[in-house]
């Protein structure tokens, strides 16, 4: 799995438009710093429900694994956006 460190502002603006678009988040001004972003509802469920079938020793398929690799990966993303706001509005 990918893990993105860094991200070109002019990518991370077109991600925020493109979720706006998609109805990910409402407003392209949306303040990462003080509300974090999560997975929608309905992925997160996914993710758990994958997670969970693994977990209790149920074989993913190969499309299952990818699908809750990718959900992990978009996930983790979104944990970096907001770890890059909060530390772009509170500098030492």
């Amino acid at each position: 799995m990918t893990l993105i460190l860094e991200m070109p502002r002019e990518l991370e603006n077109d991600l925020l438009a493109q979720w706006q678009a998609v109805g990910l988040i409402s407003d392209v001004r949306y303040d990462l710093a003080s509300e974090p972003m999560r997975l929608p509802h309905g992925l997160q469920s996914r993710l758990h429900d994958l997670l969970d079938r693994q977990d209790a020793g149920a074989k993913l398929t190969a499309e299952e694994r990818l699908e809750a690799e990718n959900l992990v990966e978009l996930s983790d993303f979104l944990s970096l956006l907001q770890l890059r706001a909060l530390s772009t509005s509170h500098p030492n």
